[in-house]
């Protein structure tokens, strides 16, 4: 008899690169303390050749030098210069590949610098070029800011309810209030200003203790 040959033609995966993004810190960090960025590389319809870049936000920093995937050898090769990471992928196999990245945060303990910094990468050549990956981590541990408050005092003149104060006789004293409690008491006026301890963010009243000592 004859032999009967079949011909399946399956059209091969398109190369693709894409990227995850996490870190091993559960998203937050101390003020100058350390942790690691891991980025995921996911090629398909490989081998493939491109870059993938990664750029530290400001504040995190990350020491110069070669990162690499042990699996991956020399078709995998990452370096850190200037907190800038630059993957080169030459003629990578398919396959799943990471590259972890030790970061340091910012240590100044400034209250700005505790926020959310969130850390991008992306393809920058060949294969799934454009696509990303996010992460965020937030700095903790930075100073308390100091409170702010504001006096907003009406005068009257027609009305014996508001009374203006001279403090250049002496010092008043004042409860400081939110909706009738005091909360704070024996704040002293004095030369134009005052003294507050541990009061909360809000809204408060001043309420003068004895409005006719004001004159």
């Amino acid at each position: 008899g004859g032999v009967t040959c079949t011909f399946v033609n399956t059209k091969a995966a398109a190369p693709n690169v894409s990227l995850t993004k996490v870190n091993n810190t559960n998203g937050t960090v101390a003020a100058g303390g350390s942790f690691n960025w891991t980025v995921g590389i996911n090629v398909t319809g490989g081998p493939v050749s491109g870059v993938v870049t990664d750029t530290l936000p400001a504040g995190m920093t990350t020491t110069n030098g070669t990162k690499t995937d042990s699996e991956a050898g020399a078709a995998l090769s990452c370096s850190a210069a200037s907190n800038v990471i630059t993957c080169a992928l030459t003629n990578l196999a398919n396959g799943s590949y990471t590259v972890t990245i030790p970061v340091t945060a910012p240590s100044s303990t400034a209250p700005n610098a505790c926020t959310q910094y969130t850390n991008s990468v992306s393809v920058t050549q060949g294969p799934g070029q454009g696509a990303q990956a996010s992460d965020s981590v937030t700095v903790t541990g930075c100073e308390v800011p100091p409170g702010r408050i504001r006096i907003d005092k009406l005068v009257d003149t027609t009305s014996d309810a508001d009374v203006v104060y001279d403090d250049s006789g002496g010092a008043f004293t004042f409860d400081l209030s939110s909706s009738g409690t005091p909360v704070l008491v024996d704040v002293a006026v004095a030369g134009g200003s005052f003294t507050t301890r541990s009061v909360a963010p809000g809204k408060y009243t001043l309420i003068e203790d004895d409005p006719t000592a004001s004159g």
